[in-house]
């Protein structure tokens, strides 16, 4: 169980001049064995024997257990000791032995447990020397997990005496938030988030929540209003009572009541009451007990606007459209993540720094700023709630981007990479067998992988392979080049901060999901891989192969913690020593009748990347279409000059012929992810 010690005190102090109300109920220093006379003190452990056990009920849960072993390991690391960890069973007909020295953590059925748990308040942890027993106890597993960390980091991890751990004798030490109202502690959390049962879009209200205040993996369950149990709730539902456009947030006791008139009136309400409301620190997330929200979503919608964000005041606004998913599997039908957008021509700069104010009065935050050439691309953050504008002048159009797909901002994975190693870009050589090896099973003539490693010796990926790209041979090739190229010990982990998808071909990711199994068969540590991205159309509109759904699910298993960022024409994102343009998706071919033209597919609309580093910038296509509409689209929002670059990825592995690209960008060198005999056979 992963737990932050040295930030709990700290922390406490920060809540408690955020939030008033929090108080501490009584306190006693960290005992040092050089601040107290040994007559005064109590040893549980001395002279590297452990004198007393540790103690939990033997009816604890996985987290109780947990702590009891993290204390446990703790002292014995410390002071050479070994404790013994017990429970608290006795025999039937027999007494709980009195005699005995004990630390008892939780709610066991000592007397000294409930004696000390009576002196608590509400939402408090209490730690009590009494006589032959040590009480350690909470008023709930999240306070319990503080009242550990407290006892490790001031008298376990601060002592003095080399193989000795003592306590004062009058020990009493009960430390609490009062009437303020902690969420979660470290992850763990006696609440529950409830939605109205059998609605989906209330569910997905309720997990937004759930995903703002988790901690180390870890944040309160999700439940259906009809299983819901104890006091400590968050109850999120549409109430009919309210009048229109109105919003409540009122709590009652340990109980949170978030409603919303409607649908976009609780949505608003939920992601101001994260943005507002709730307090995030490293270790707690916490509420004031007095907070109350009220309020009426006064022009906020208009006639035209679809999406459930402020609307842009504007006449020419093309009906939305939605442009695909994140993480969630849109095989078989939208998902409440789709990424959504209105299209606004005959639009001005002015218009758009407007709507910028506009959604600063609804409490949205400016979280991102890019420019690309003359066009820029606006963030803006309420709680989980992300609005992009991009503004293109030489169109006259914006279009307002409602991201629902993206789990985190472009800041919280920038990085400025560490280390005195090269940049150094790669076109890797998969198989492409049509002309060549032609082993059982077919060959393959396209899929792309490119690699970037970081002066770090982390790596940026691009694309992978197809299934048939992927003979064994081949997958140790890549786990050979990988390593070598990072100076990593093959025992060790690669570390991926970057990976980045042009479109959802199978070519372009099946090779992604035979690696990973192979190198798990194979004594290789899983990659780690901090940030997911790519722009994948909706299933909907296009269609995409079972390997980019695998991909996902694949990247959702390994890592359910994974940053995804969805892509956003205009987005300008620093990776180590790497500038990282996009240049254009799937957004820029949605027209004015809200709809991309009839018969694009997957390839038509891959996502345009730049990577400039070292004085150096490569242009990806992807697959790219060809031909002067599918070029004309892109090449309209950019001046020559910009669009000029010292490598060019040649679209679709040389199938395609992007002549007003190539002519535009100028390349000094050209890459071909393909073989010459598949090229030369294509030619023919």
């Amino acid at each position: 169980m992963k737990k932050i010690i040295s930030k709990v005190l700290p922390i406490l102090l920060c809540v408690s001049m955020v939030l008033t109300s929090l108080v501490v109920l009584a306190s006693c220093s960290g005992n040092k064995d050089t601040d107290t006379q040994k007559e005064d003190l109590t040893y549980l452990v001395e002279d590297g024997v452990a004198k007393y056990a540790l103690v939990r009920s033997d009816k604890a849960s996985k987290k109780v257990i947990d702590l009891a072993v993290e204390l446990r390991k703790s002292i014995n690391e410390k002071f050479g000791c070994d404790v013994t960890l017990d429970t608290d069973w006795v025999k039937p007909g027999e007494e709980v032995p009195a005699d005995t020295f004990e630390i008892l953590l939780g709610d066991t059925n000592r007397a000294e447990s409930a004696e000390v748990k009576a002196t608590l308040e509400k939402n408090s942890w209490a730690i009590h020397n009494k006589g032959n027993k040590v009480v350690i106890c909470a008023t709930d597993e999240a306070m319990l997990s503080i009242a550990v960390d407290w006892f490790i980091e001031n008298y376990v991890t601060a002592a003095k005496a080399e193989k000795s751990l003592g306590i004062p004798k009058d020990m009493a030490t009960n430390e609490g938030f009062g009437d303020a109202l902690p969420i979660s502690i470290n992850g763990m959390s006696s609440y529950q988030i409830a939605y109205t049962n059998g609605n989906a879009n209330i569910k997905y209200f309720a997990s937004l929540i759930q995903k703002h205040v988790k901690m180390n993996g870890s944040a309160p369950n999700v439940v259906s209003d009809h299983s819901t149990s104890g006091d400590n709730i968050i109850s999120v539902a549409v109430d009919s009572s309210l009048a229109a456009n109105e919003y409540k947030i009122v709590v009652d006791g340990a109980k949170v009541n978030v409603r919303g008139a409607d649908e976009n009136a609780l949505y608003y309400a939920v992601n101001y009451f994260l943005e507002y409301g709730v307090k995030v620190d490293e270790t707690v997330v916490s509420l004031s007990k007095d907070y109350q929200l009220s309020g009426k979503l006064e022009n906020y919608t208009s006639t035209k606007w679809e999406l459930g964000i402020p609307a842009f005041d504007h006449s020419n606004i093309a009906r939305s459209y939605n442009v695909g998913p994140g993480l969630e599997n849109d095989k078989n039908a939208d998902t409440i993540t789709d990424t959504r957008l209105h299209l606004l021509s005959n639009v001005t700069k002015q218009n758009c720094d407007d709507y910028g104010k506009k959604l600063e009065s609804f409490g949205f935050k400016n979280v991102y700023n890019a420019t690309t050439d003359e066009n820029t691309l606006t963030g803006y953050r309420l709680g989980e709630a992300y609005v992009y504008i991009h503004y293109v002048p030489r169109q006259n159009v914006a279009r307002v981007i409602w991201d629902k797909s993206s789990n985190c901002e472009v800041s919280d994975f920038e990085y400025t990479a560490q280390g005195d190693g090269t940049t150094t870009f790669y076109q890797y050589s998969l198989d492409y067998t049509n002309a060549e090896l032609n082993y059982s099973g077919g060959g393959i003539n396209c899929g792309m992988l490119y690699i970037i490693k970081l002066a770090d010796n982390s790596l940026i990926l691009v694309d992978s392979g197809h299934n048939n790209q992927s003979k064994d041979e081949s997958l140790q090739g890549i786990c050979d080049f990988l390593y070598e190229i990072t100076g990593t010990n093959r025992k060790d982990q690669l570390n991926i901060k970057f990976w980045y998808f042009t479109h959802p071909d199978g070519d372009h990711n099946e090779l992604t999901i035979r690696l990973f199994n192979y190198m798990k068969s194979h004594g290789y540590k899983t990659p780690h891989v901090e940030t997911l991205a790519h722009a994948y159309p909706s299933a909907r509109a296009m269609g995409k192969t079972d390997g980019s759904y695998e991909m996902i699910e694949l990247m959702n298993a390994y890592f359910p913690d994974i940053n995804f960022i969805r892509l956003h024409t205009g987005m300008v994102i620093n990776i180590g020593e790497v500038k990282f343009e996009v240049i254009s998706c799937i957004e820029n071919f949605v027209g004015t009748n809200g709809n991309i033209p009839d018969g694009y597919k997957t390839n038509d609309v891959s996502t345009v990347v730049r990577f400039s580093f070292d004085g150096m910038s490569v242009l990806m296509q992807g697959d790219q279409g060809a031909g002067t509409t599918k070029e004309k689209y892109l090449l309209d929002m950019y001046s020559k000059e910009y669009i000029k670059s010292d490598v060019m990825q040649l679209a679709h592995h040389g199938f395609n012929n992007t002549v007003d690209m190539f002519f535009a960008c100028k390349p000094t060198y050209a890459l071909l992810s393909n073989s010459m005999p598949n090229m030369n056979a294509s030619v023919k």
